[in-house]
């Protein structure tokens, strides 16, 4: 099964989103941010969408791979996203990535460049998004 990316801006809430099929790569997914710089409706403040379909396959990522694409996602973001902590939701509907949701969302990411969340949906994760971006106003 080879990997399949598609992706696109809702300019109204400023998300873009990514969605994998296939079996997944950093590679791939790197592509397919850097895809998202061609859209007319990207902007450095645009908070990201990856939602993993039920037939994606995460099989070909090794903790080596996992350190690589979390290397390509902070550069990238780096040099493409603005703002002091953008917001990024990973949509997995599959059960057996329930186990790797509670685990990502139980970690200490203080550190990290970007904000990260691992949702069921995507209403669930435009909602986190919203929220994350009125508490970052109010904090400001």
């Amino acid at each position: 099964m080879s990997e399949y990316y598609t992706s696109h801006i809702d300019p109204e809430t400023n998300i873009a989103v990514i969605s994998a099929r296939g079996v997944v790569t950093p590679e791939g997914f790197y592509d397919a941010q850097d895809r998202l710089l061609e859209n007319v409706d990207w902007r450095g403040d645009t908070d990201l969408l990856i939602v993993l379909e039920d037939d994606t396959s995460l099989e070909a990522l090794s903790f080596n791979t996992l350190s690589k694409f979390g290397a390509l996602f902070q550069s990238w973001t780096v040099r493409h996203r603005l703002g002091p902590k953008p917001l990024t939701a990973i949509v997995c509907r599959k059960t057996i990535f329930k186990l790797a949701r509670n685990f990502w969302n139980s970690m200490n990411r203080d550190a990290w460049i970007v904000e990260v969340a691992l949702m069921h949906s995507e209403a669930e994760a435009v909602g986190w998004i919203r929220n994350r971006r009125e508490a970052q106003l109010a904090s400001a």
